[in-house]
């Protein structure tokens, strides 16, 4: 006992001791717990952020990604049904030029045959009038030479 006061521990030591536990717990209860309560918020709230902003732009990039291989897909059906298209487009193209060439071919022998037709026919008109016109110069001729 005699340590205790040299060390100046005295009887009051008990009733110290009950007002450090009631001022500790009613401190704890009104200032200590709604500073952490409010604390935790806090670092929540910007830990927290900062997760989800790297949560969200980690999404965004495989949004992304994912985005980039379905325009691709897209891209390569898009070209598929045109290479296709453009092909039956040129068939199509073929068959209406060999179709015009053999009407325009079948034309270009009708005239032909028309042009001879026309042609042999004026030849035998001319024909029929040569010899009138022969005889009439074969006369003036003759007679001028005959006067």
């Amino acid at each position: 006992m005699e340590l205790l006061k040299s060390l100046g521990i005295n009887g009051t030591i008990g009733i110290q001791f009950v007002v450090f536990v009631v001022a500790y717990l009613i401190l704890t209860r009104m200032v200590f717990m709604p500073y952490f309560k409010a604390y935790m918020e806090r670092y929540n709230r910007t830990v927290g952020s900062e997760d989800d902003a790297t949560k969200l732009t980690q999404e965004t990039e495989e949004l992304e990604t994912e985005y980039e291989e379905n325009a691709k897909a897209l891209n390569i059906k898009i070209k598929k049904i045109f290479d296709t298209e453009k092909k039956l487009a040129v068939d199509e193209q073929t068959k209406i030029l060999k179709a015009a060439n053999l009407k325009a071919e079948e034309y270009r022998k009708s005239s032909e045959l028309k042009l001879e037709e026309t042609k042999s026919k004026m030849y035998s008109e001319l024909e029929q009038e040569i010899a009138p016109i022969a005889e009439l110069i074969k006369n003036s001729v003759v007679g001028k030479g005959a006067s």
